[in-house]
């Protein structure tokens, strides 16, 4: 809070749900939530650069989940195409 009882400080959250599958239906990655945060200071005096960098740390928490998705979806798919066309090599 600031000398005049107005927030400073914000917490910026993004949140999306994916699954990854193959084009054939078949479920790489399997339905998950995944969340990204960041908190900003909001300075009253400085309205105009508080908008910018809130934009900014938007753009940063979108960036951060697409980033976790690809890799999701790089890992399952590294780890399928480890295990061969034929599945040898795949536990269980």
């Amino acid at each position: 809070m600031t000398p005049e009882a107005r927030t400073a400080e914000y917490e910026l959250t993004g949140e999306t749900t994916f699954s990854v599958s193959r084009a054939d239906g078949t479920v790489l990655v399997p339905e998950r939530r995944i969340r990204a945060q960041a908190v900003f200071l909001r300075d009253p005096d400085d309205l105009l650069g508080s908008s910018a960098e809130r934009d900014e740390l938007r753009r940063e928490i979108r960036e951060e989940l697409a980033e976790r998705i690809l890799r999701a979806a790089s890992r399952a798919l590294a780890s399928t195409e480890g295990a061969g066309a034929d599945g040898a090599g795949r536990e269980g």
